[in-house]
């Protein structure tokens, strides 16, 4: 009885503190609508991949795979279907296919909202192609992709999140008092749209974090003792879009991503001949980046005091050495696994800063990817070129723009708590 007592009394004090899981910052998990993978018999299977978020499903369902590991689906659905927040991406390319019915399977989707679990659907219509003002025949196709959208998803009942537009604080716009007012009011009308078909939806939109990063740096405008913990001069640049969608979106929501070597963004060259530059830990601050993260859901939280989601994280787990100096990533220049100590690093820095985030205003933070694509991006813009190809959680031996499908020796390149 004493010692009944005594745990009581340890989780009440738990509570009081603030230190009780409800008051914490949740890492969420990335869903795609399928993964295609090698059968034993050479062949390509599409798997569901919302199954992944029940504990009921069986790692041997995915036995017929190539190079099978049981092991590895087994910490893949033991990951994901702890996960209260799940996100699941809507790109241009689904709207230009015809919005295809069969994108993800519903009835999966809602047994998952039954049991508790919110979808964080991220509509990413313009991307990387909004590279400048958009025409008018742009804007109602848009706006076609919004109504398409809220059709889709408006047979789903419960709590859900709606990201519009991540990454839309490029340059041209929030420079621009003019140009930022009026991507504001396409915003909103195409919040608009959807909010007409979807009652039960939260919104945001979802800004870069474009600002410095040097731990060298310690220029008075980043805001901090280096450049690497934030960049309030650049963070504050999004309040003119923010500030006239304020009554329309229930949290703001921010992006991370972190690659060793990129293009240049000064000079980033042509889609088939880039100029690719590469960082030093202190130069790309990858090892202050969880204390950055914490920085800017503060700022964002104190500047427009409500909640805050980092919609999608991405470490790019490659590094690349290169050798001979001539700017190309060359045979034996690259390592696929060179930042996963990294990537260990950030999520556990982020776990043992869980209550502390929270308190922050940071609710949820959710990876971009589960496992490695070998084929993301191949034929797009690919700002982080070849580590365009390990932006997941979890590898294969699935080789880079070869394999048009992944294996199932499913592995995380770090154990994250």
């Amino acid at each position: 009885m004493r010692i009944l007592f005594l745990i009581i009394a340890l989780l009440f004090l738990g509570c009081q503190n603030g230190t009780n899981d409800s008051d914490s910052a949740e890492l969420g998990t990335p869903i795609r609508n399928g993964y295609p993978f090698y059968l034993q018999n050479g062949k390509i299977k599409w798997f569901d991949g919302a199954k992944f978020l029940f504990k009921t499903t069986s790692p041997n369902e995915y036995n017929e795979t190539a190079k099978f590991s049981y092991e590895g689906f087994k910490k893949a659905i033991e990951f994901a279907s702890s996960k209260k927040y799940f996100s699941m991406w809507f790109v241009k390319e689904w709207f230009d296919n015809g919005a295809p019915s069969d994108w993800y399977e519903w009835s999966d989707i809602q047994k998952a909202m039954d049991e508790g679990k919110i979808p964080v659907f991220i509509f990413y219509y313009f991307g990387d192609s909004l590279t400048q003002m958009p025409t008018q025949d742009e804007i109602d196709d848009y706006y076609q992709a919004a109504d398409t959208f809220a059709n889709y998803i408006s047979k789903l009942k419960g709590e859900k999140i709606i990201i519009i537009e991540p990454e839309f604080n490029k340059n041209f716009i929030v420079n621009d008092e003019n140009n930022s007012k009026t991507m504001a009011g396409i915003f909103s009308n195409a919040i608009d749209i959807i909010k007409s078909k979807i009652k039960d939806a939260k919104f945001s939109l979802c800004m870069m974090d474009t600002g410095k990063r040097n731990a060298n740096e310690t220029y008075p405008e980043c805001g901090y003792a280096n450049c690497a913990l934030g960049d309030k001069s650049e963070w504050i640049k999004s309040y003119s879009v923010y500030k006239y969608l304020l009554d329309k979106i229930d949290f703001i929501s921010f992006q991370e991503m972190v690659s060793q070597f990129s293009r240049d963004p000064d000079n980033p060259g042509t889609q088939d001949d880039p100029n690719l530059i590469h960082y030093t830990d202190s130069q790309i601050g990858i090892d202050y980046l969880a204390k950055r993260v914490e920085n800017l859901s503060a700022f964002l939280h104190d500047t427009y005091k409500k909640p805050v989601l980092l919609a999608y994280v991405a470490i790019a787990s490659g590094t690349w050495d290169d050798k001979n100096s001539n700017g190309q990533i060359d045979d034996g220049e690259f390592n696929k696994d060179g930042w996963d100590n990294k990537i260990y690093n950030f999520y556990n820095q982020m776990y043992q800063n869980r209550y502390t985030l929270y308190k922050k205003g940071l609710i949820a933070y959710i990876p971009m990817a589960l496992i490695d694509d070998p084929q993301h991006d191949i034929n797009g813009w690919q700002f982080f070129n070849k580590n365009e190809y390990h932006l997941g959680l979890i590898e294969t031996s699935a080789k880079d723009e070869e394999d048009t499908a992944l294996y199932g020796d499913l592995k995380f390149k770090a154990e994250i708590k």
